[in-house]
């Protein structure tokens, strides 16, 4: 109580000023690791197929004769997950080097602070999310004519989807925080997100793909 008094107290323009160095160095962390995903798209267009793979040769048509019904919409998000868990994890390192590195930043109480703090902790979250088990999740839901979902499916597909966000992210509260001289970095770090944006974009194409393969409808 007393520190945040104190943060407080300090003259608006002395918390603008601490705040603008701050997301000064969040833009330079987010370029560092949209740079290096870029660097790595090549790696990273590899995982979405190996999940394809490991669908068409371990349970190829498992959600034969499957109902379309809320189930089925929870067993999609596992399956978005496994294509986003698969690709974070291949760029784990980059991932968690952002994490260590923003999630240090000090900020004074404001928006900025708010949003930038929030979405490392859940990329950070998101990112120690466990690789599911599709093949044996769908195998679970079949067993018993599709009318029990997997106790792993249940928990991971809400988790999933309250976390799901994508690696490089410029929060608009630190954007306006920002000074004048952070700016350009800020714009080329968009455009390398950009070019991140449109593999994952690409990605949707395997994901109707593996669901195909199961022989599941959303």
């Amino acid at each position: 109580m007393l520190l945040a008094g104190l943060l407080f107290s300090l003259p608006a323009s002395a918390r603008a000023a601490g705040n603008a160095h701050s997301a000064a160095l969040y833009v330079r962390d987010d370029y560092r690791l949209v740079h290096e995903l870029v660097r790595e798209l090549p790696r990273l267009r590899r995982q979405p197929p190996a999940v394809l793979a490991e669908v068409r040769a371990r349970c190829l048509d498992a959600g034969t004769n499957s109902p379309q019904d809320p189930e089925s919409t929870q067993l999609s998000d596992e399956v978005i997950g496994a294509l986003v868990i698969h690709s974070d994890h291949a760029g784990r390192a980059a991932i968690e080097r952002f994490v260590s590195a923003a999630g240090r930043l000090r900020w004074h109480p404001s928006a900025a602070g708010r949003e930038a703090d929030g979405y490392v902790h859940t990329l950070a979250a998101l990112i120690r999310l466990p690789y599911p088990p599709l093949c044996g999740d769908v195998r679970y839901w079949a067993a018993d004519d599709f009318t029990a979902l997997s106790p792993f499916t249940i928990s991971f597909a809400t988790r999933f989807m309250a976390l799901w966000v994508a690696p490089g992210e410029v929060p608009p509260a630190v954007a306006r925080a920002q000074g004048a001289a952070s700016r350009p970095l800020a714009r080329r770090a968009a455009v390398l997100e950009g070019q991140l944006a449109d593999w994952e974009a690409q990605a949707v194409e395997t994901y109707s793909a593996v669901m195909s393969a199961l022989d599941i409808y959303p």
